[in-house]
């Protein structure tokens, strides 16, 4: 099979989400016939990438023809993270931007609701697109709810939340041009903030301080990326996602809820798994019931190659 004909079979499998969105993985490497080629579909603007495990006889013009002619996009970026140079940005890729009619920003449509995405700001565009459904089942059950969003990155979960009528929801990242994103993301879906939604700190200083002041949570959603610096504490999934976890725990309300994920593909469901009953042990906490998540139906294959891993849980306790 031809890489057009790979790449509109792929596409086609994905039809039906349309309904539900302008924004999802078109090709998702190996699963879709294509390894080490992930093609993400924003609206009008597309962004290809490139990974290792992509074939030396995966023919990149050709892929980039084909989208500029089916799809006539606005805006088309391809960014290589195939190969390591020193010359490559900190998070290891270098981009080429092949269309741009109108630029790199745009908004998109999911569940109704609306976010800026910028495909040419960073590695990622702003949204993450495996953890849709995620985010509406986290969404469904916080009416009337407190949460706590840590890691919140441009604060999606946090619209979810507050479109489906939390009591209230706290944003925490320790970058403030992600929050500013997340203000953006509220503003285009006509939520009013309060001065306390949006928390520029460390998520482990945060619950911290959370705790000192008798600030408890019913749902907290902790989704840190693999390392994250803050001053001169390193963070690591692996080795630091259990002691997180326990932390957070200490400001969950009575039966409350938990999300976890991590997209380190050295930690799988099982791993993730014990990291939460450890924690919950060391507070004399009992989970009632985990249910293990993923990515969404538009990442085939998933777990099963690096660039495609999402391990996540929603844990509920006693």
């Amino acid at each position: 099979m031809d890489i057009d004909t790979l790449i509109d079979t792929a596409a086609g499998k994905r039809k039906q989400l349309l309904d539900m969105t302008n924004a999802l993985r078109l090709v998702n490497g190996k699963a879709d016939g294509l390894p080490g080629i992930a093609i993400d579909r924003y609206d009008k603007h597309f962004v290809i990438q490139k990974f290792p495990g992509a074939s030396k006889y995966t023919d990149i013009e050709q892929i980039t023809g084909f989208i500029a002619k089916k799809y006539d996009p606005d805006f088309l970026i391809l960014k290589d993270r195939s190969i390591k140079i020193e010359s490559t940005p900190a998070d290891g890729f270098t981009s080429r931007i092949i269309i741009s009619k109108t630029g790199s920003k745009t908004v998109v449509t999911e569940n109704g609701f609306r976010f800026r995405v910028d495909v040419n700001d960073t590695l990622n565009a702003g949204l993450f697109l495996d953890m849709r459904a995620n985010r509406a089942l986290v969404g469904s059950i916080s009416k009337n709810k407190a949460v706590l969003n840590c890691f919140s990155y441009t604060c999606a979960f946090g619209v979810y939340c507050r479109k489906c009528s939390a009591s209230r929801v706290v944003n925490v990242d320790i970058n403030k041009k992600n929050l500013l994103c997340g203000e953006k993301n509220y503003s285009l879906n006509n939520i009013v903030w309060d001065n306390n939604e949006f928390i520029k700190a460390a998520c482990a200083d945060y619950i911290k301080v959370a705790l000192k002041r008798g600030n408890f949570f019913d749902i907290i959603i902790l989704d840190p990326p693999t390392f994250s610096r803050s001053g001169r504490k390193i963070f690591s999934v692996k080795k630091d996602f259990s002691q997180l976890i326990e932390s957070a725990l200490k400001i969950l309300n009575p039966k409350g809820r938990l999300f976890v994920a991590t997209n380190c593909s050295d930690v799988s469901h099982a791993l993730l798994e014990s990291f939460v009953r450890k924690a919950a042990a060391a507070v004399n906490m009992a989970p009632a019931e985990i249910k293990l998540l993923g990515q969404d139906a538009d990442f085939p294959g998933t777990n099963t190659v690096k660039e495609s891993f999402l391990a996540a849980l929603l844990v509920d306790f006693v």
